[in-house]
């Protein structure tokens, strides 16, 4: 298996553009890409482990979303009456 690739064999085996691919400076040089002999090269296994770093890195940042439980839920229904109360009393 050939790891390193050009930009047009790349962006036709993930999917992405070419314009996509073309613009990988923001990707990290001898990790991702190389320009060897005026060519840009593209490292397929570069790219998973960049992006797969990059992917842990959002998780660890995006707070999990806390599940709301039913019993803290305040209620909207009237406080049941209090049988033993006096009669007065539930005239207030």
């Amino acid at each position: 298996m050939v790891d390193w690739v050009t930009i047009g064999k790349f962006a036709e085996e993930t999917g992405l553009s070419k314009a996509t691919v073309a613009n990988h400076k923001d990707w990290p040089e001898g990790l991702v890409w190389i320009k060897l002999g005026g060519r840009v090269l593209i490292s397929k296994s570069g790219w998973d482990a960049w992006l797969d770093s990059m992917a842990a890195t959002i998780r660890k940042r995006k707070p999990q979303a806390k599940a709301k439980s039913i019993g803290n839920t305040p209620s909207l229904s009237p406080k049941p009456l209090n049988v033993n109360q006096p009669l007065e009393m539930l005239e207030e």
